[in-house]
């Protein structure tokens, strides 16, 4: 018997970054080169709400943005029992970040820094989520 094959191609994402130039290059990137639906949402608020209200497969999120950062967003999201549980990226410049263990508790699977090699960015996400 031969092992069902998981299609890679049907992943849902969803991106929350306040930059729209950012959220564009990404959106391409993956869905040009991976096959995949990236949504792109620039307010965290209504990244909280989408989170919840859209089935994705994996979460790309910014820590620098207005009102919310991405830590107090993955906070937050954390604390509705209603939110699924949805391995994070985060895609940033930010170079303090908290001990690895801090950011494992909070969904996050991996880290990819900014400035990033958009042609190489699904390899990379697909690394850190086991997708290879």
């Amino acid at each position: 018997m031969f092992a069902e094959v998981e299609d890679l191609t049907a992943r849902k994402l969803l991106m929350v970054d306040d930059d729209l130039a950012i959220c564009e290059v990404v959106k391409g990137a993956l869905e040009d080169l991976a096959g995949w639906e990236v949504m792109t949402i620039n307010s965290p608020q209504q990244g909280l709400v989408e989170v919840v209200r859209q089935q994705i497969d994996a979460l790309i999120l910014d820590l620098r943005m207005p009102q919310i950062d991405g830590l107090a967003f993955l906070r937050e999201l954390k604390q509705n029992p209603n939110n699924p549980s949805i391995p994070v990226i985060l895609l940033t410049a930010e170079t303090g970040l908290p001990n690895g263990g801090c950011l494992a508790q909070l969904g996050v699977v991996g880290v990819i820094g900014k400035p990033f090699n958009a042609i190489l960015l699904h390899r990379q996400i697909m690394a850190l989520l086991g997708w290879a």
